[in-house]
């Protein structure tokens, strides 16, 4: 992509997204999404790119290999030199996720390995999970729109933030806290 802009299916939601690594893209899309100050996750291949991005640490690690592929973000502190700085929004954190749905890995993988994926959606507006609805909000100021067959569940992803050796969850999705909590307490046993 050359600072273009995509919208496509993920497993949780449909997403608008860009090159990570492209500042010029990532100011564009926040633009689009009428974002302000807010950071954007970044949707990976498989764990080897999020680990290029992020620290996950034990817990992180432990989510991971959990959860992934599926609906869960970790927001681990970033290790990444190369990725825009808006994307962090000035955090030092960045939310990674790798997809469980084969047309969004294709389109990552395409995309070498990462990919900017926050709902298709005005910020702070409702969810739309209908193709010409996205369509019509963002008013064809997009470069690619994908249709990947199934629809997306609608539900977005848990997000929880490792960054201080630590699990918060920030929001609540796809993935209940109660899980989170088994799979972490198995740990301590």
């Amino acid at each position: 992509m050359n600072s273009g802009i995509i919208i496509y299916p993920t497993d949780t939601l449909y997403g608008i997204g860009c090159n990570p690594y492209d500042e010029i893209a990532v100011k564009k899309l926040i633009k689009l999404k009428k974002r302000s100050n807010k950071p954007l996750p970044v949707l990976c291949e498989n764990i080897e790119q999020a680990k290029k991005l992020v620290h996950l640490g034990e817990l992180g690690m432990k989510l991971a290999a959990k959860f992934w592929p599926g609906g869960l973000t970790i927001i681990a502190k970033s290790i990444s030199k190369n990725v825009a700085k808006e994307i962090s929004a000035n955090t030092g954190c960045i939310g990674v996720r790798v997809p469980n749905h084969k047309c969004a890995l294709k389109i990552i993988s395409l995309c070498g390995g990462t990919l900017i994926a926050t709902s298709a959606n005005i910020s702070g507006s409702k969810t739309l999970e209908n193709l010409d609805e996205i369509s019509q909000i963002f008013e064809n100021k997009y470069d690619v729109l994908i249709y990947g067959g199934k629809k997306p569940s609608g539900v977005q992803s848990t997000v929880v933030d490792v960054t201080n050796d630590t699990i918060k969850i920030i929001r609540e999705g796809a993935i209940s806290s109660n899980k989170i909590k088994k799979i972490l307490e198995q740990g301590n046993n």
